[in-house]
């Protein structure tokens, strides 16, 4: 299959995944979206920039361990994710050696 750095999964297979999978495929989507996948749900929730989609990660997860209501997190989780995951910015890369190609002109 992929490199480790390549997802497993798209958005159209968590879309599917949503309409015809149990909460386990639907899971198992959304941690495949991740580049490179994350093995839970906590590591895919450290990853995300969105609050509302944390939230909707987090009634994912009352409806598969504490009886939650698993159409109410289908729902949750397709408006939440609805143009896709929000990933923060990596703040583990390494700042570059180099200087600035435009000095004075932002980051780029």
């Amino acid at each position: 299959m992929a490199g480790s750095a390549a997802g497993t999964h798209s958005l159209a297979d968590f879309r599917r995944a949503l309409d015809t999978g149990d909460l386990d495929d639907v899971e198992q989507a959304l941690r495949g979206l991740a580049r490179p996948p994350v093995v839970d749900l906590d590591a895919l929730a450290a990853r995300l920039d969105s609050a509302a989609q944390r939230e909707a990660l987090e009634a994912l997860r009352r409806a598969r361990w504490a009886g939650g209501s698993g159409s109410a997190a289908r729902t949750a989780l397709r408006a939440a994710f609805a143009n896709g995951p929000a990933w923060r910015a990596r703040a583990d890369a390494p700042p570059s050696p180099l200087p600035p190609l435009y000095p004075g002109q932002g980051s780029g």
